[in-house]
């Protein structure tokens, strides 16, 4: 009851378990969701072995989507003070600049051949991880709208259907734990 009893976790150790789930999930889902996704989208047009592979692209995808819950469920300061440890983790873990990729997602200048509503954020990092999964073949699921090539909002959909499972980390975390600020970092905890 409100957190009186809730077992405290620092917001390093706190960034880091968010992270490695994260990757674990990402790991064991990877290719069934690829999978998936081709079987509905791109029939036999696309193999498996054309996407890139790895689970690095949901992996950080996931983790860029999931990390916007930060700014809903905590006070501003230590929203900031999470995603700089996401940040920090996510730097450990050797996965900055394709983890920039996809929180950047929303300032891509090109966002709108990728989406029908360029305003609408929800579908930035959906339609990266599509990017980054397909390079070239991605314009194979373009749909004309008069006279632009756009992304349908249903492949844009699916992929965040995918990651749903993800979505409500931070609040069954919030629900668990009473996340404290500390002097430790993420680089000491994971040494």
């Amino acid at each position: 009851m409100f957190g009186l009893f809730k077992k405290k976790m620092s917001e390093s150790a706190a960034a880091i378990v968010f992270c490695v789930h994260i990757n674990h999930w990402a790991a064991e889902n990877d290719d069934n969701i690829k999978k998936d996704f081709l079987h509905y989208f791109l029939k036999d047009t696309v193999m498996i072995d054309d996407l890139a592979p790895h689970s690095d692209g949901l992996f950080n995808a996931t983790v860029a989507e999931c990390s916007k819950a930060l700014f809903n469920l905590f006070p501003l300061p230590q929203a900031l003070r999470l995603r700089n440890k996401v940040y920090d983790a996510m730097g450990v873990m050797g996965q900055t600049t394709l983890f920039e990729f996809f929180m950047d997602a929303k300032n891509d200048p090109d966002r709108h051949l990728l989406q029908n509503d360029p305003m609408n954020e929800m579908h930035a990092i959906p339609a990266r991880l599509l990017e980054y999964w397909l390079g070239e073949k991605l314009r194979r699921l373009y749909v004309k709208m008069g006279d632009v090539e756009l992304l349908s909002p249903v492949e844009l959909m699916f992929i965040s259907e995918a990651m749903s499972p993800m979505f409500m980390f931070w609040k069954n975390f919030q629900n668990n734990y009473k996340i404290i600020e500390s002097d430790e970092t993420v680089t000491d905890l994971m040494r």
